[in-house]
């Protein structure tokens, strides 16, 4: 249930965010004297701006953990247990951190330079920017992540996004 409500919270602030910068983003400016041209407005690719943005929302949630462990290390009221949980938290947070943010490194030197890596419990999630997606990408992405990672238990999802 936790997992859904956090599903949905990133989503809605994805949402958020990109409603704001859509309102915020001046509109071209037209000539008066030639209304009949057709308007030329180069759009940016948005794809890069989508893997950022959950970046960066997994980045605030790993943050706000981090946060309330580090509360838990810092408060007088704390068991030395807790303590050793709470950093004990916080090492594997900036384990899986460095694992996604190196495997997400490790695919963009196979040419899939927009991706998304998250792992949770036993789970590698991988969303991969590909508009021709083929069985013989997803294999690639799939050994490149199981070298990388050199964990055999892990179950992983390749997604690709056009």
């Amino acid at each position: 249930m936790k997992r859904q409500i956090i599903a949905f919270l990133s989503l809605f602030g994805l949402v958020v965010c990109l409603s704001v910068a859509y309102v915020l983003i001046p509109s071209p400016k037209q000539n008066n004297e030639d209304k009949s041209s057709i308007v030329n407005a180069k759009i940016e690719d948005a794809t890069s701006l989508y893997y950022e943005m959950m970046s960066l929302e997994r980045e605030s949630y790993y943050l706000s953990i981090k946060n309330e462990h580090t509360n838990i290390l810092i408060s007088q009221e704390s068991t030395i247990e807790e303590k050793a949980n709470a950093l004990k938290k916080i090492e594997e947070l900036n384990k899986i951190q460095n694992l996604e943010k190196g495997l997400q490194n490790a695919l963009k030197t196979i040419n899939f330079p927009h991706s998304f890596v998250q792992i949770n419990d036993n789970e590698v999630n991988i969303i991969v920017e590909n508009k021709n997606p083929s069985k013989k990408d997803a294999a690639i992405i799939f050994t490149e992540a199981t070298t990388y990672l050199e964990d055999e238990n892990l179950e992983i999802v390749v997604e690709f996004h056009s």
